[in-house]
């Protein structure tokens, strides 16, 4: 194998702009043979753009990529392939009513798309690269029967097929469980010891500081510095990362809880395939109180939230808020008119319309609101003067409120995401994973907020599978099993040793 040492891959003076943004400015490092290299920014610092200028998916304004000492022109991501360079997308890219193999077979240059001829031979290929990095992919698997994180070992099956060198992992661990992140260190670790170069996107300081060799943090488009990540620590990073330090004290709220505003009782919800996921669930929610719910993702957390907002149906039970209870096949609209705010589990097909701009994604729930409108018509003078100030009070990067949704770093997209909720002054916020795929600094910013909203009044039914997450936050904390609530207890009483027990289906001591 080649020296660790030796750069595979360069970058140098790379600068892209949007308009006025200045996105990645005069920006330089160096990857070398068989490292994980980590990439750390903030949300908008450059990360994205720079990986999709050296994947093709952008064209740089100016700057030289080298691969192996020599100057690589890269217009395409079928340049980028041809030139070894393999990338795994934080929004995965596969089709999901076909097979793995098909998916595979779709990813070939059509020289390589003789199918019937090729189908077995790609079938051995991806067996072959299966067992070599212990992916355990089946190739005859229908992509919609994966689990999320099986989706992904055939997104770097993709990604390695062509013998690339050079794999770009964005965010990778967004999505996934943290047994299934062992699982992907593991593989990645594979990887690096067969001579890969892998460039690792990561706001989670301590996974970067448990899988890379090296890590480069980027601020407003700048490398501020290039470290050896056993000559560092995950405080040093953060520094350089936000340029401060970081005030990560959530102070719990002295208040007690007021009135219930959620209360569910017995509700019973069934997953799309048809199989209980909510089973006869009971929990409630006070006003100036954040209830927790923790426990493995799969356990009936994405049907709870849609049958509380009735984007699902529910078979049976009843669903009370602030006194008011609704009707089992109620709208979306009947819940939001009880003053209820919503972050959801996936803020691009459910949260946002993407293809709408900042403005327009800011004011969907209340496109009636007369401060929006002159004469009965809206009036977009009023909106964006409103969008512009929650631009400045949430720290939204963008290039304008008039920018489009997709034009935005996944961190900021959220963080709009959560202004717009809680601009709403909600009785109740239903939030789910609120910082999944982004940044320290935003993960302390939105914490704030919700804790703020919390004490304010309003009652906070929090979802997420950090654990960390719940224990910072909540006031009460429930862990849900097969769609049951499996145990609660108040923060000041937690024992790790029952969340553990009634996270697998045990009960405390047990």
């Amino acid at each position: 194998m080649e020296k660790q040492d030796q750069a595979k891959l360069e970058l140098k003076g790379i600068t892209k702009t949007f308009g006025d943004l200045i996105a990645v400015d005069d920006l330089s490092l160096a990857v070398n043979v068989g490292e994980v290299h980590g990439l750390l920014g903030e949300n908008g610092a450059g990360k994205s753009t720079l990986m999709n200028v050296l994947y093709g998916l952008l064209v740089a304004d100016s700057g030289e990529i080298l691969i192996d000492g020599r100057e690589t022109k890269i217009n395409s991501p079928r340049d980028a392939i041809s030139h070894g360079i393999g990338m795994v997308h934080q929004h995965f890219m596969l089709v999901p009513t076909i097979s793995v193999l098909e998916n595979v077979l779709l990813m070939l240059s059509n020289e390589e798309k003789a199918f019937l001829p090729k189908a077995k031979q790609v079938r051995k290929r991806i067996l072959d690269l299966s067992e070599k990095f212990a992916l355990d992919v089946d190739p005859n698997a229908l992509i919609r029967n994966l689990t999320v994180g099986q989706q992904q070992r055939v997104e770097i099956i993709k990604a390695v097929y062509n013998d690339s060198d050079i794999l770009i992992l964005d965010e990778p661990t967004a999505v996934l469980t943290p047994s299934e992140t062992v699982e992907l260190f593991s593989i990645i670790e594979r990887l690096r010891d067969s001579g890969k170069s892998i460039i690792f996107i990561s706001h989670k300081l301590q996974e970067l500081m448990d899988i890379s060799n090296r890590i480069t943090v980027l601020r407003n488009g700048k490398v501020i510095d290039t470290v050896m990540t056993n000559e560092t620590s995950a405080e040093e990073l953060s520094y350089l990362m936000i340029g401060k330090k970081l005030d990560l004290q959530l102070y719990r709220n002295i208040e007690p809880a007021g009135d219930i505003v959620l209360k569910v009782e017995d509700l019973l919800v069934k997953s799309m395939s048809g199989s209980i996921a909510v089973d006869h669930l009971n929990l409630e929610v006070r006003s100036g109180e954040i209830y927790g719910i923790a426990g493995v993702d799969g356990n009936g957390q994405s049907e709870l939230i849609k049958g509380i907002c009735s984007l699902t149906d529910c078979e049976s039970g009843s669903i009370t808020i602030a006194s008011n209870q609704l009707k089992l096949m109620c709208s979306p609209k009947d819940v939001l008119e009880c003053n209820v705010a919503h972050i959801p589990e996936d803020r691009q097909r459910i949260g946002t319309v993407m293809s709408m701009n900042v403005s327009e994604n800011l004011v969907l729930h209340n496109i009636d609101d007369p401060r929006f409108r002159s004469h009965k018509l809206l009036d977009w003078n009023k909106i964006n003067q409103y969008s512009e100030a929650i631009v400045e009070k949430y720290d939204i990067r963008t290039s304008g409120v008039e920018a489009p949704m997709s034009s935005l770093s996944g961190g900021n997209q959220q963080k709009l995401l959560v202004a717009r909720e809680l601009m709403k002054e909600p009785k109740l916020l239903l939030a789910m994973h609120p910082t999944r795929g982004v940044d320290i600094g935003a993960i302390d910013f939105i914490h704030k907020q919700i804790v703020a909203a919390r004490n304010d009044g309003c009652a906070v039914l929090l979802i997420s599978t950090e654990l960390e997450e719940i224990l910072s936050l909540s006031d009460r904390i429930g862990v849900i099993y097969k769609g049951k609530i499996k145990g609660e207890v108040s923060r000041d009483k937690v024992k790790m040793k029952d969340i553990a027990m009634w996270m697998v289906g045990k009960g405390a001591g047990d």
